[in-house]
């Protein structure tokens, strides 16, 4: 999994989550805290298995579900062109 490594997507913290601006496209997404700390994670690590502890840890929310929110940015993010796998 990698990020697109685009100089048109920028990305700017909130205080409630990241906004994502691709400038060429001319759209922006905004990432709720969750799904911006999940973003940080990989990042970071590159590994869904880490966002997933670290949701997992965090929210006190079963694996499960932990890894359905991970898979479901990863799958919304690739879907926009901001993620590959």
């Amino acid at each position: 999994m990698e990020f697109i490594d685009d100089t048109s997507i920028i990305s700017t913290e909130t205080e409630d989550g990241i906004v994502l601006l691709d400038q060429r496209k001319g759209v922006y997404w905004h990432l709720n805290g969750t799904a911006a700390e999940i973003l940080r994670s990989l990042r970071e690590d590159g590994d869904r298995d880490v966002a997933v502890a670290e949701i997992r840890d965090r929210y006190g929310i079963d694996e499960s579900r932990a890894r359905n929110d991970v898979e479901d940015l990863i799958r919304s993010l690739e879907s926009v062109g901001v993620l590959r796998r």
